[in-house]
Order: C-alpha cells, then sequence, then structure tokens
C-alpha cells in the first residue's frame, strides 16, 4: 500500500493495464474532440502532463507530426509503458513532478492534462512549476472528474463505494471531486485567461464498460480495510454487487463527469492588464 500511495492510490503500470484501457475507449473520442476544436494553430511543443500509458501521448504525435510530444509522469511503471505501446518518432518520455519543481521547457506552447489533478495534494505547487515551465502565452487544456459515480435504477452498493471512496481521498489529503475546486482556482488566478469551458459525461453501457466500477474499487479495498473504514465483509458485498451492476443489462451508469478547460497561460505582466 504504502508504495502505490507514494504517487497514486490506484494501481499502475501492467497491474492497471485493463482498467485504464477501457478508460481510454470510454474518454478517448471526447478528449480528442476537445483537443481539435480548441486548437486553431498548430503547437510545435506539446506536454501531456500524467500520461499514463501514452495513448493520448501517441495520438497528440499523430495529430501535430511537426510539433515535439513529451509524455510527463511520476510513475515510472506508467512511462515503462508508454515507452513500450510508442511508435512515434516525435515522442519522447520524462519523469516529473511538477509539485516538486519546474521542468524547463521554455517553448512548450501546449499542454494537455487528463484525470491528473484527482492525483495532486499540492495543487498551488504543481500550478506554480507549471506556469513557470511552459512559455507565458502557451494554450493549456485541461479535463478532470467530478465525483461519484451514479446509476440507474439507483443502488445503495454504489451509494456506499461512493462515500467510502470520498472519505479515502479526504483521509489521503486528494480530492477526486475536482470540478468545484478547480473551477474555483482557475476563476482566481491572475494567470489564466479562461477561453472555453465545457461538460462532458459518457454513458457506460456494456459490460466491459461498467467494469470501470468494479475494477476501480477493487484497487482501495485494502486501503479501505487497513484504515478500518470498512470491514472485508462489507467490501466484499460491495464488490459483488458493482459486479451485478457492471453484468446487468437493465443498467446504465454515468461515467465521472468532465470539465473541460481551454486556458491560456498569461505573463506576470499581462495578467494584471487582463484582471
Amino acid at each position: 500500500m504504502s508504495q502505490t500511495l507514494n504517487h497514486y492510490l490506484l494501481n499502475v503500470g501492467e497491474h492497471d493495464k485493463t482498467r485504464l484501457s477501457i478508460l481510454s475507449d470510454i474518454y478517448n473520442s471526447g478528449s480528442r474532440a476537445f483537443i481539435e476544436r480548441s486548437t486553431s494553430h498548430a503547437p510545435t511543443h506539446i506536454l501531456d502532463i500524467g500520461c499514463g500509458h501514452g495513448q493520448m501521448t501517441q495520438w497528440l504525435a499523430k495529430q501535430f507530426p511537426q510539433a515535439q510530444v513529451t509524455g510527463i509522469d511520476v510513475s515510472t511503471e506508467q512511462l515503462d509503458m508508454s515507452r513500450a505501446n510508442c511508435t512515434m518518432p516525435n515522442v519522447s518520455f520524462v519523469q516529473h513532478d511538477f509539485t516538486q519543481g519546474v521542468l524547463k521547457h521554455t517553448a512548450v506552447d501546449l499542454v494537455y492534462i487528463r484525470y491528473v489533478l484527482l492525483h495532486v495534494k499540492n495543487w498551488q505547487a504543481f500550478f506554480d512549476n507549471l506556469l513557470q515551465s511552459i512559455a507565458p502565452d502557451a494554450k493549456i487544456l485541461i479535463e478532470e472528474p467530478g465525483f461519484p459515480f451514479f446509476c440507474y435504477p439507483s443502488n445503495e452498493q454504489l451509494e456506499k463505494a461512493n462515500r467510502l471512496g470520498c472519505q479515502l481521498t479526504r483521509q489521503l489529503g486528494l480530492n477526486y471531486d475536482c470540478i468545484e475546486p478547480l473551477w474555483h482556482k482557475v476563476t482566481h488566478c491572475e494567470r489564466f485567461k479562461i477561453n472555453q469551458v465545457n461538460f462532458t459525461q459518457p454513458l457506460l453501457k456494456s459490460p466491459e464498460e461498467k467494469s470501470i466500477l468494479w475494477r476501480s474499487f477493487i484497487q482501495i479495498a485494502q486501503p479501505l480495510i487497513a484504515l478500518g473504514f470498512a470491514s472485508e465483509e462489507e467490501v466484499n458485498a460491495i464488490l459483488a454487487e458493482l459486479v451485478n451492476i457492471a453484468n446487468d443489462q437493465h443498467s446504465i451508469v454515468g461515467s465521472l463527469r468532465l470539465i473541460q478547460l481551454n486556458l491560456s497561460a498569461l505573463p506576470l505582466s499581462s495578467a494584471a492588464q487582463h484582471e
């Protein structure tokens, strides 16, 4: 548990390959459309922060073949998977934690961030170091989730899983319900210009898509038990019901709602004028 929680609450690398692949299938088409409508000019250097297994990193490299694309992650296991999967010549991967320091790539003019801030405890340090690492007028595209999951018909065990997930993340100093604090952050920081904002929330219908519920919960089962938030019997009952939801053709599940933010980074001198 302690090794995993150094960087992520959930598993990384090969141990989370299936779940992340399913998530990519669910979200990638919407993310690609978001990036396409948010980039009117071809970027020259792109950062994909929290690149995971590198699916979006590779797509960015194909979409913008003239750009140098750098996938960033704090996890060596994630980066190993990214490198193994990568076939594009204009891609590199770097291990870096933006809460710990600046990454000197001043030519960066496009930053993409998806499902990252929910793993970050110190948002202030993250954004301060990010803004020092990129061009002063760079575009920053962010997709982060709200929490919790829901399903129709409603299910008591899913609601219990949601409550336990929130309890656990609060204990660890994380916040999986990112939308409200992120909106507050970008509207109260003079270094961001908001170009566009949108919400998206794919519907999960197939057993594989809905398996995200139990595939995610099973990874927090032992931390919940170890911290005394739930007994083993309670955890097993929740898992069994989440599997039932996944396999029930009459149950539909709402994936986590994403806020899509199209931002421009403002230099300090322009920020004061913009405000």
